[in-house]
C-alpha cells in the first residue's frame, strides 16, 4: 500500500496508508438511487437528545430569517449571471439538453454567453451554438417552475440568464484588472441587458451572481494564492468590485444581489492546505450577509472532474432550489454543514444543521456510478500522532454524527470530511429533502455521451436534490459542560 505525506495545521508531518482507488468500492450501474443507506441509531442519552433539540431548533430558525437582505424577483427583468471557470459554463458535457425555451425565460443576445453582440436584445433562454449544457439553464428553468408555483405574479417578471465564465481561470484571472479582461465580459452582458431593457422601458436588476470557481485555486504550481485566508480576500474584492460597477455602476441598484456559490471539491479537492477553498467558501457563506453556498459539487454525475450534462442540468436545479428560498420566499440558507465539533475522550461528536431532517448516510455518484458507502462514511480523524483508525461511526438522533476513535488522542484533533487522498473529495452524508426537481435525467444513445451514462435507476425520473454535507477540515473542541 501507498504511503502519502500530509501536513498537520501544527507543522507534524502525518503519513496516511491509503485504502485501494475509489474505484474499487463502486457499486454497479443498476444499483437503486441512493438506495444504500444507513439509518439513525436510537437517541443515546439526555444530553445528546437536548443538543439534538437545539440543533432542530436552530435549523427551524433559519427557514424564518433572511427576507431583506436580498432583493428579490420584482423587476421586469430580473438576472442571474453564472460567473467561475469550467464548471461554470457547462465544459465538456457533450450534450445540450435544454434545448427548449420556457415562457418568461431569457438571454442577452443570442448565446446564453453573451458575445458581445452590438444593438443586443433579449432572446428566450436555450441552450446556444455549441455542445454544452451550462448549469445556468437548469437553474432558471426551474427558478421559473417555482416561481410560477409561488407567485400568481410570476409572469410579469421575466429571468435573464447569463453564463459569463471562462474555463481554467483562477479567482485572480476573473478579477478586475486581471488580462485579458475576462472581468469586463461580465460587464458587458450587464451593460447590454440594461440597454434592452431601457429600449423597452422596463425595469432590470440583478438578482444573483452565481459562482461556481476554486479549481484552479486548488491545483500546485499556480501563480495564484492556494490558502484560505487569501482566497477569501481575493473573492470578497471581486465581489465587492462586481457590486460597484456592475449592479451599482452599470444596472443602477442599489440593493447588492445574492452571491451564491457552490462549494469546490470531488475530484479538484486539495488536502495540503486542508481543504482551503472549501472552508474558505463555506466561512463566506457563515460570516457575510447575502453569500450563499448551495451545494458541494462532489454528488452529481461527472466525468472525474467535469460534469456530464446531467449533471450540469442536476446542480443547477439544486441553485434553483436555493433562489427560491432566498429570492422568492425570503428565507435564510445554509447548506449541511456542522454547527460544533466537540470531543470527548475518544469520542467525536459532530453537531449538524440539517435543511431537511433526518441524517442520512448514503450513496453519492463518483463518476457515473453509485459508490458502496465505506466504513468510515468519509470522515478521517488525526492528531499530533498521525491517523486516528475509526473505531465506530453512527448518526445519532436526527442531527448529530459520533466517531470514536480506536485509541487515546495526542494533542489537538481534528476532522476532516471529504478530503482528496481516501476518496476524492467525495462524502456520504445528506439529509432527507424529498424535493425533486423538473427536468429529468435524460440518456440518448445517439448522442456523444458515454454508455455507462445509462443509468437504469435514473433514466426520465427526476434529478433528486438531497443536501449533502460540505466538505471541511475542523478542530475538535473539549466538549461543553452538561
Amino acid at each position: 500500500m501507498n504511503k502519502i505525506q500530509l501536513t498537520a495545521p501544527f507543522g507534524i508531518s502525518l503519513r496516511l496508508v491509503c485504502l485501494p482507488a475509489v474505484t474499487s468500492i463502486l457499486l454497479a450501474a443498476g444499483s437503486p438511487l441512493h438506495a444504500q443507506t444507513d439509518a439513525a441509531t436510537p437517541p443515546a442519552d439526555a444530553a445528546y437528545a437536548k443538543r439534538n433539540e437545539e440543533n432542530l431548533a436552530a435549523s427551524a430558525r433559519v427557514k424564518k430569517e433572511g427576507g431583506g437582505i436580498v432583493p428579490g424577483l420584482t423587476n421586469d427583468y430580473n438576472h442571474i449571471i453564472f460567473y467561475g471557470q469550467s464548471l461554470s459554463v457547462g465544459a465538456d458535457s457533450k450534450q445540450q439538453l435544454s434545448t427548449t425555451a420556457k415562457d418568461g425565460n431569457y438571454m442577452i443576445s443570442k448565446a446564453v454567453a453573451f458575445n458581445g453582440e452590438k444593438d443586443a436584445k433579449f432572446e428566450p433562454l436555450v441552450a446556444g451554438p455549441g455542445t454544452d449544457e451550462p448549469p445556468v439553464l437548469g437553474a432558471v428553468n426551474y427558478l421559473r417552475k417555482l416561481f410560477n408555483d409561488e407567485s400568481p405574479d410570476a409572469s410579469k417578471h421575466a429571468l435573464v440568464g447569463s453564463s459569463m465564465g471562462v474555463s481554467g481561470r483562477a479567482v485572480e484571472q476573473l478579477s478586475k484588472g486581471a488580462k485579458p479582461k475576462h472581468y469586463d465580459r461580465f460587464l458587458s452582458a450587464v451593460q447590454a441587458s440594461k440597454t434592452a431593457a431601457d429600449l423597452e422601458k422596463k425595469s432590470y436588476g440583478i438578482a444573483a451572481i452565481c459562482w461556481m470557481q476554486g479549481e484552479s485555486n486548488y491545483s500546485p504550481g499556480g501563480d495564484w494564492t492556494p490558502t484560505k485566508e487569501g482566497y477569501k480576500a481575493k473573492l470578497l474584492k471581486l465581489r465587492d468590485d462586481l457590486n460597484a460597477e456592475a449592479v451599482k455602476g452599470v444596472a443602477g441598484q442599489k440593493e447588492v444581489p445574492a452571491f451564491v456559490m457552490y462549494q469546490t471539491g470531488a475530484a479538484y479537492s486539495n488536502d495540503t492546505n486542508f481543504l482551503s477553498i472549501g472552508m474558505a467558501q463555506w466561512e463566506m457563506a457563515q460570516k457575510v450577509p447575502g453569500i450563499y453556498m448551495a451545494t458541494p459539487v462532489y454528488p452529481y454525475v461527472d466525468y472525474g472532474g467535469h460534469l456530464t450534462a446531467n449533471g450540469y442540468r442536476w446542480i443547477g436545479a439544486q441553485f434553483a432550489k436555493v433562489l427560491n428560498k432566498i429570492l422568492i420566499k425570503g428565507e435564510d440558507w445554509k447548506p449541511l454543514s456542522p454547527r460544533s465539533v466537540q470531543r470527548d475522550g475518544r469520542k467525536i461528536t459532530i453537531d449538524y444543521h440539517v435543511p431537511e431532517p433526518p441524517l442520512v448516510f448514503a450513496s453519492p455518484y463518483i463518476g457515473r456510478k453509485l459508490a458502496e458507502i465505506p466504513p468510515d462514511k468519509g470522515f478521517l480523524l488525526y492528531d499530533s500522532s498521525g491517523i486516528v483508525e475509526i473505531e465506530s461511526i453512527r448518526i445519532v438522533n436526527d442531527t448529530m454524527v459520533e466517531i470514536v476513535g480506536k485509541r487515546d488522542f495526542d494533542g489537538d484533533v481534528y476532522v476532516r470530511y471529504a478530503g482528496k487522498t481516501k476518496y476524492d473529495g467525495n462524502g456520504f452524508l445528506r439529509d432527507s429533502d424529498s424535493t425533486l426537481a423538473e427536468d429529468v435525467y435524460v440518456f440518448d444513445p445517439a448522442s456523444k455521451q458515454l454508455p455507462d451514462e445509462n443509468l437504469t435507476e435514473l433514466v426520465g425520473k427526476p434529478y433528486p436534490l438531497y443536501n449533502w454535507s460540505i466538505a471541511f477540515n475542523l478542530k475538535a473542541e473539549p466538549v461543553e459542560a452538561k
